[in-house]
């Protein structure tokens, strides 16, 4: 798995490099979950609520009735990979919109030194993979899909996390499913 990971990567940095006149610089305020976060862009005095494309993280409270398991860890590990740094974000839209139904920015997310944070979500087991249609760089979709599927042969994160009271492993529950289940919308 490590090679595949190491490849991926790879390949995510080649991406970034490539769009690297798209990326924006910004300074991440706060996380709240696994999969978006709170951005102030450099000069400017407004922040802007980001959602990162192509992956979705556990639901945690406030979104819905109760915490999805594994909802806390992803954000946990999101706010120490990302909270006070300055990030990089391709804010390319595809065919649709650049702002999802909540008015969030659709973003991907980079480490200043052009390190896909969506592929690091994925590869620890801390986010699903969630293709779109509209992607404006459909080789990221390949990358992600091999990072989720090395994740869940090798029981990494939410993958390995998923047990039931008398040990076994229990059916794994994808964030939409949890939504349309335990949302307070």
């Amino acid at each position: 798995m490590r090679k595949i990971l190491l490849f991926a990567l790879f390949l995510c940095n080649l991406s970034a490099q490539a769009q690297f006149q798209n990326l924006v610089k910004a300074t991440v305020s706060s996380v709240h979950d696994g999969d978006g976060c709170v951005v102030k862009f450099d000069g400017q005095a407004v922040k802007t609520t980001v959602r990162f494309r192509r992956i979705d993280a556990p639901e945690i409270r406030g979104y819905s009735v109760v915490s999805q398991p594994y909802g806390r860890n992803a954000g946990d590990t999101l706010r120490e990979l990302i909270k006070g740094k300055t990030v990089l974000l391709d804010t390319m839209p595809g065919k649709g919109s650049s702002r999802d139904k909540y008015g969030r920015l659709l973003a991907d997310i980079y480490t200043a030194d052009t390190v896909s944070i969506q592929f690091l979500m994925v590869s620890k087991g801390l986010a699903w993979y969630a293709k779109r249609e509209d992607d404006p760089n459909p080789k990221f979709n390949t990358v992600l899909y091999r990072a989720e599927k090395a994740a869940r042969a090798e029981d990494v994160g939410l993958w390995g996390s998923y047990l039931t009271k008398k040990g076994k492993k229990a059916r794994v529950y994808t964030p939409w499913w949890w939504r349309k289940n335990y949302s307070l919308r």
